[in-house]
């Protein structure tokens, strides 16, 4: 079961119905519905069900059978997966899953994109109001709103082929609240990368490992292990040459007093065909070292340091980073408070300011950062410099820019 593609659709699910709800009453909103929706080609069908304040659907996807469930008034989600009796809770409204998501998208789009009225059109039985979200010259969604229900039943992501929203066969009527009720059996589950991390067997073994500094060239075959420190202003890149014929495994991996920050299967394998490099990004406060372990295979490892912009700031002060190439900025933001801290991420070219209506509204370029986390992104700045401004707490922001296929 794709982890991730269920918390996708469960966070599609809240986007839609917030979305189609208007000024109806509580009676009014009680229907329930066949869906259909597609992402890029890949469609799931099921049923939804709208109440007053919650709303749930019931896929299955891969013979897995799922339901979510969205809490309106708390602005949650709870995502059911009913063969492992285990659930996933998260915010309705998080801006990175609005904007990462080709449904998720229409709540943003319409924050700066004009929307336009195509006046009435029927939708099988429906009579519905048609409406398109343009921006410049380019039609981005175009979604219909059925007149009787007052709720959105069609949606076309006109920028993505194959995304799409379709009810069918709606039928009024009140439902039950154990519609809406998480079954007592069923177990929160840990989110994908937040489960307990293991220390493996060979970590004893990590003190008396050589330490290698960048730059240098290193022969190595299994069970093989060094240690690359973390140094400020500086990301560490491995790659791997003269691979053996046999199956290579290596990965770096960060550690810190003697853990790995996450589990060590999430490190890539850049010994792996293919590979152009591994890059770790970690700032100081967060790893003393990266470990170099050959798990499978022979090879020769190449390591550099590649420099990086580092800086501090913390609630009502600003740290700036201007561009000095074309290349999309790697950002990476620790949090250092003992509570939350929140981050807005602003542009400037030629000195002024780039205007809301072309990066949208402050709310989804704000960045929450929990305590002990860490945020990194890809931004692709719209000038020649990126503004951090620190809104609560205090952060440390690491920056660069490279070519993704370059060593």
């Amino acid at each position: 079961m794709d982890r991730n593609w269920v918390i996708r659709w469960g966070m599609v699910l809240s986007l839609v119905l917030g979305l189609a709800v208007g000024n109806v009453t509580a009676q009014e909103q009680q229907f329930s519905a066949d869906i259909s929706m597609g992402i890029q080609g890949q469609t799931m069908n099921g049923k939804v069900f709208v109440g007053p304040t919650h709303y749930r659907m019931d896929m299955e996807q891969a013979g897995e059978k799922l339901s979510v469930i969205v809490d309106r008034e708390a602005g949650l989600t709870r995502v059911l997966i009913h063969g492992m009796k285990q659930y996933l809770e998260m915010k309705s409204d998080d801006p990175m899953s609005l904007m990462n998501d080709p449904f998720q998208s229409i709540i943003y789009t319409e924050s700066f994109a004009e929307k336009k009225s195509l006046g009435a059109e029927k939708i099988g039985e429906y009579t519905c109001d048609k409406y398109v979200l343009t921006y410049g010259d380019q039609d981005l969604m175009t979604y219909w709103v059925s007149q009787k229900f007052n709720f959105v039943i069609k949606i076309i992501n006109n920028s993505s082929e194959g995304t799409f929203l379709d009810l069918t066969n709606l039928a009024a009527g009140p439902l039950d609240d154990d519609v809406f009720a998480t079954p007592a059996d069923y177990a929160e589950m840990i989110p994908p990368g937040e489960e307990p991390i293991e220390v493996p067997d060979w970590a004893v073994d990590i003190p008396s490992a050589p330490e290698m500094t960048p730059p240098f060239e290193k022969n190595v075959a299994a069970g093989d292990m060094f240690r690359i420190p973390v140094v400020a202003g500086q990301s560490v890149w491995v790659k791997a040459a003269n691979r053996s014929d046999d199956e290579v495994l290596a990965r770096a991996i960060p550690f810190k007093d003697g853990m790995p920050l996450k589990e060590i299967t999430w490190y890539n394998n850049f010994g792996m065909k293919g590979s152009i490099c591994d890059r770790r990004h970690e700032a100081a406060v967060e790893a003393d070292e990266i470990v170099i372990r050959i798990f499978k295979g022979s090879l020769t490892v190449f390591g550099k340091y590649s420099p990086m912009t580092e800086g501090q700031a913390a609630a009502g002060n600003e740290f700036t980073y201007d561009l000095i190439s074309d290349e999309h900025v790697v950002t990476r933001i620790v949090n250092l408070a003992d509570g939350e801290s929140e981050v807005v991420i602003d542009y400037s070219k030629d000195g002024q300011e780039v205007g809301e209506d072309e990066i949208g509204p402050e709310k989804f370029r704000t960045v929450t950062i929990e305590t002990g986390e860490t945020d990194q992104r890809t931004l692709s700045p719209p000038g020649d410099k990126v503004i951090f401004r620190v809104t609560k707490g205090e952060v440390l922001f690491k920056l660069g820019q490279f070519d993704s296929f370059e060593w």
